[in-house]
C-alpha cells in the first residue's frame, strides 16, 4: 500500500512538472500568460545585473505587486505609459504603493507597453527597431534592451537603496498589447 502512495505521489509530481513546465522558448498564448514564471524570470535577471555590481538581490513584494498591477491596468485603459494618474490615491508610484499598504520612504517604478504576436517597436535613444514577439525569450530580450535605453530604468534596478519589487502585467488579448509595470522600493 504504501508503495502505492509513493508511485502515485512520484506520477502526479512528474504529471505536474511536466503539464506546468515553463521554458523561454514557449510562444506566449496572451490567454494564459505565464504571470509566475515570467516574473521569477525577470526578478532572477535584475538581481544577476545586481550580483555583477556588488549589489545585495532584491524580494518580491506582494504589496508592491498589487500596486504595479493597479497601474498596467490603468495603462491598458489610457492607451499610453505614463508614471501620472489623475485620481490623487493614485496619481504617482509612491502614493500607489501607499494606497496598497506600503510603509515605504520612496517607490520608483519602470514601465513598458508592446505589441504580442505582431509588430511593436522599441525606441533607444538614437532611433527605434522594430521586431515580433513571440516567446518569452523575446518579450525578456525587448523589456531589458528598453530598461537598459533609460539610466532612470537602469537606476531603479541598481540603486543600494532598493531591497524589494513588485511586477505585473496588464495584457489586452484583443488588441494583442502587454504592459508591464515594476516597483521598486526600500
Amino acid at each position: 500500500m504504501m508503495i502505492k502512495k509513493i508511485l502515485l505521489f512520484v506520477g502526479t509530481l512528474f504529471l505536474s512538472s511536466v503539464l506546468f513546465a515553463q521554458s523561454l522558448d514557449d510562444k506566449i498564448d496572451l490567454k494564459n500568460f505565464q504571470h509566475e514564471f515570467f516574473t521569477k524570470v525577470l526578478v532572477e535577471k535584475v538581481n544577476k545585473m545586481r550580483d555583477s555590481l556588488g549589489k545585495a538581490p532584491i524580494t518580491v513584494s506582494t504589496i508592491l505587486g498589487e500596486s504595479a498591477a493597479q497601474h498596467a491596468k490603468f495603462l491598458s485603459k489610457a492607451k499610453r505609459v505614463t508614471h501620472y494618474q489623475k485620481k490623487k490615491k493614485y496619481k504617482d508610484a509612491p502614493s500607489r504603493a501607499k494606497a496598497f499598504g506600503a510603509k515605504k520612504d520612496f517607490v520608483w517604478e519602470n514601465m513598458m507597453a508592446c505589441s504580442i504576436h505582431k509588430p511593436t517597436y522599441i525606441t533607444y535613444k538614437k532611433g527605434s527597431k522594430k521586431t515580433t514577439i513571440k516567446t518569452y525569450k523575446q518579450l525578456l530580450k525587448f523589456l531589458w534592451e528598453g530598461f537598459m535605453a533609460s539610466q532612470t530604468n537602469i537606476d531603479n534596478i541598481t540603486s543600494e537603496r532598493v531591497k524589494e519589487t513588485g511586477i505585473s502585467f496588464f495584457i489586452d488579448t484583443k488588441k494583442q498589447k502587454f504592459f508591464l509595470v515594476q516597483v521598486f522600493s526600500n
